[in-house]
This record gives structure tokens, C-alpha cells and sequence, in this order.
């Protein structure tokens, strides 16, 4: 049947006008202001309206050739288009949405998979609706020289934290200094983890191991260095020095307490620790010098250096020498036969041939002083 000029209504294939010579067509709906419309000259297609697929179509009913375009916006605000080889979805206006699912209350949502290049879908980046997760499988993510991985709401593209590989670093960034970085969980359950950090060594020879379960921290064939004025730092004191420090100041190694007094233990009962030292020893300077005190095995018996009082103070039991000379030191080099007379109480010291000396320097001057056999 043919109604008016290129107008063709029969079995199966109806046409309105002929080819590029077309007619505008508007199919009106029942609510107002609804309808499709065919536009000739713009090649185009409207609806005004709602597009609708069920079961009752075919998949193939509706078929789109290479660069032909899915308009949508009344300003042609977002357009599909198959060039061939990409399908492309363009916006109009720059930071343009796309939403999958519905953000209302009933919240109906899809997972979306979106498979990659291995064969049988071996491989797929899967978006969990239900779990809120995105998650990969066989698939690798790839951040490139100054992408930002972004954590946080804070403003901006760095969030609160950001990682970034900038082509030489790996950089841990927070827009709030002192922000914490922690490793494990510090719920009662305490779930912890190791680490290892590697250093130059081949075959990971060298390494910085924190030992989680050991509460332990340890080095294989790594040094640690600090540097001039930095302090290794003990205690829970507060103002950056703890109760003890210890920094080299590029000419002395110095050990410090904020506190006025502090005790130093080297081993303990049962787990002596033998010490030697290769040096001068020096306790204080000219003139503001301290005490220093060795115990004997008795109680009570100590030799002390006093300097308040610039003396050397020996406290011994009764009837034992407080001051043992052993060998030659010290003592005259002339060959004796005895140790001179014995000396008993009471009695009077006799000075014999080669006799006995101790020697004492004092200012410069040498002294002998006798020495006697206790009787």
C-alpha cells in the first residue's frame, strides 16, 4: 500500500520517503509532551521519553553502524559511538557522571566484571556490589612515573596520604605532619607482622629484620649509623632526651641524663661482664672532679677516691694490709736478704742491710719510707 509521495506501508518492511530524500516522523505518546521523533536532515532520532527492551525483542533489534551515535541530553550532553574499533562515550561537560545502579534507599546495585586478555575469562577485575569490594583476578594494576595512589578524604588529589612512584622514589606523603603509619593491628588479638629490609648485599645477605612475635629488632650485615649530635635515646623521659643519652658531638662520645643523678650498671649478680678499656680514663676535669668507689668482696671494704676531700681512702678489715704491693713495683731495687727486723708491738723497728723501701714520689721528690715484717 502507498499513501502520498514516497510513503510504503506492506508485509514485513514499511518506508517513508526513499533514500536521501526522508521525511521527519513523530510518534506521540499518551502523556504529554512525550514522543519519538525521526529528524530527516539531522539523521537523527529523538525520544522524548522512556527506550525500553524486554523479552519480546530480539538481541540484535537494535543495531548502531560504525561511527553512527547514542545521543543523550537535550544538548547532546553524552554521546556512544563505535568508531570501528572503540566504543567511545564522550561528555559534553568536563566531570560528567556515570552511575551504575540506584543511589536511593532501596540501593539496587550491579557487580560489574570487566575481563582482560587471557582466554575462558581467566582473568577480570570484578567489582563486588554486595561486599563493597573491588577486587582482580590474574589482572595487574600499574601506576605510572607521578600517578598518586590517594587515601583519605582530605582535599585535593593527595587525599590524606598518597604513594607515589616519581621515577627514581617510592613516596609516602601526609597533608598533616606527625600523621602514623602502622603495620599489624594493635587490637587484643594483636595480629603482627615481620619485616625485612634488605641492604646492598647479594642474595639478601644483608637485612634489617623486625621480629614481630620476638619483639625484637636486629641487623645481618647492616651498620647503623648516627650522626654527629644525634642521640640514641633511653628511657620514657620526655623533651627528645629520655632518661639517658648517648651522641657523638663530632669529638667526644657523651652519655647524658636530663635528670641530676643517674646510675650506670655494667652486668648484674650472677652475669659478670669483664670490661677493658684501651685509653685514658678521665672522671671530671681540673678542679670539679667525682667520687669514684671499688667494693671489695668483704662488707665494708672499698677503696674510694674522695674528691671533695682530695684524698684516696682505703676501708679494710682489721689486721689486714689496707695496701698491697706486689713484685718490684715499687719497691727499692737494692738485693736484701730480709725485710728488715720484725716489728712487733711495742718494740723498736731495726734498720738491717739491704733494707726494705717503698718509694713515693712527692712534687718531683722521690722518697724511701722503711718497711718492717709484721712480727
Amino acid at each position: 500500500m502507498t499513501v502520498g509521495y514516497g510513503r510504503h506501508f506492506g508485509y514485513k518492511q514499511s518506508h517513508f520517503g526513499e533514500d536521501t530524500k526522508g521525511h521527519d516522523l513523530k510518534a506521540f505518546g499518551d502523556t504529554t509532551g512525550k514522543y519519538v521523533f525521526w529528524d530527516a536532515s539531522a539523521d537523527t532520532l529523538y525520544v522524548v521519553g522512556a527506550l525500553s527492551l524486554d523479552g519480546a525483542f530480539a538481541a540484535d533489534n537494535i543495531a548502531f553502524a560504525d561511527a553512527e551515535t547514542l545521543t543523550f541530553g537535550t544538548g547532546s550532553d553524552v554521546v556512544m559511538q563505535w568508531d570501528g574499533t572503540n566504543l567511545i562515550i564522550a561528555a559534553a561537560a568536563d566531570d560528567s557522571i556515570i552511575e551504575i545502579g540506584d543511589s536511593a534507599a532501596t540501593q539496587k546495585s550491579f557487580d560489574l566484571k570487566w575481563y582482560g586478555g587471557t582466554a575462558n575469562g581467566a582473568s577480570y577485575l570484578y567489582f563486588d556490589a554486595s561486599a563493597d569490594l573491588i577486587y582482580t583476578t590474574g589482572i595487574d594494576l600499574q601506576f605510572k612515573d607521578n600517578d598518586v595512589i590517594a587515601f583519605g578524604t582530605g582535599a585535593g588529589a593527595a587525599g590524606d596520604v598518597s604513594i607515589t612512584w616519581d621515577g627514581t622514589n617510592l613516596i609516602i606523603a601526609t597533608a598533616a605532619d606527625d600523621s602514623l603509619i602502622e603495620i599489624g593491628d594493635s587490637a587484643a588479638t594483636q595480629k603482627s607482622l615481620d619485616l625485612k629490609w634488605y641492604g646492598n648485599e647479594a642474595n639478601g645477605a644483608s637485612y634489617l629484620y623486625a621480629d614481630a612475635s620476638a619483639n625484637l629488632l636486629y641487623t645481618t650485615g647492616v651498620d647503623l649509623q648516627f650522626k654527629d649530635n644525634d642521640l640514641l635515646i633511653f628511657g620514657t623521659g620526655s623533651d627528645g632526651n629520655g632518661d639517658v643519652n648517648i651522641k657523638w658531638d663530632a669529638t667526644n662520645l657523651v652519655m647524658a641524663t636530663p635528670a641530676a643523678s643517674a646510675a650506670w650498671l655494667i652486668g648484674a649478680a650472677g652475669h659478670v661482664i669483664n670490661a677493658t678499656l684501651t685509653g685514658t680514663l678521665t672522671v671530671g676535669v681540673d678542679d670539679t672532679g667525682y667520687d669514684v668507689k671499688f667494693f671489695g668482696a668483704t662488707a665494708g671494704c672499698s677503696l674510694l677516691w674522695d674528691e671533695s676531700e682530695d684524698q684516696l681512702v682505703v676501708t679494710g678489715p682489721a689486721d689486714v694490709p689496707a695496701l698491697k704491693l706486689a713484685g718490684a713495683g715499687s719497691i727499692s731495687g737494692g738485693t736484701y736478704t730480709a725485710a728488715g727486723a720484725a716489728w712487733a708491738a711495742d718494740g723498736t723497728p731495726a734498720l738491717v742491710q739491704s733494707q726494705k723501701y717503698a718509694l713515693i714520689d712527692i712534687g718531683g721528690t722521690t722518697y724511701r719510707i722503711p718497711l718492717f715484717a709484721n712480727a
